[in-house]
């Protein structure tokens, strides 16, 4: 009788983060989205001054979005850069959200810190880097 071969699971932690990636990159695009509809709006109605940056940011979220989405579709297959990225775009959105906060924004600011530390937390797991080292 031919022995069959399980295949190793994803560890849980890693599971709830990736359900956490894959909402920060729809929330990403949801945002760039927004920022384009405001700096269009704002286009029709004659007032151009400082939409270069809501521009930018549209942009950048827009990237972030793409990035994260792409980490999450490629974590399953353990594909090595994915660790590294996902650990620097949430060490990025711990950065800008600390600066939100303490910048007069708004409180609820504090969600988007707890989901980037509970990513940061998984995916810098012993589980988390042995899932990717395999």
């Amino acid at each position: 009788m031919a022995s069959q071969t399980v295949p190793e699971r994803m560890p849980g932690k890693l599971k709830v983060a990736l359900v956490a990636v894959w909402l920060q990159g729809v929330l990403n695009a949801a945002g760039g989205v927004l920022l384009l509809a405001v700096v269009n709006d704002e286009a029709q109605h004659g007032r151009d001054d400082g939409l270069g940056l809501l521009r930018f940011l549209a942009v950048l979220s827009f990237l972030a979005a793409a990035a994260l989405i792409t980490c999450a579709v490629l974590t399953p297959r353990r594909t090595g850069w994915v660790r590294g990225t996902v650990i620097g775009l949430e060490i990025v959105t711990v950065v800008s959200v600390l600066i939100t906060f303490f910048s007069g924004g708004a409180p609820s600011a504090i969600v988007g810190l707890a989901l980037a530390a509970a990513v940061l937390t998984a995916f810098m797991s012993p589980e988390g880097k042995a899932w990717f080292a395999r």
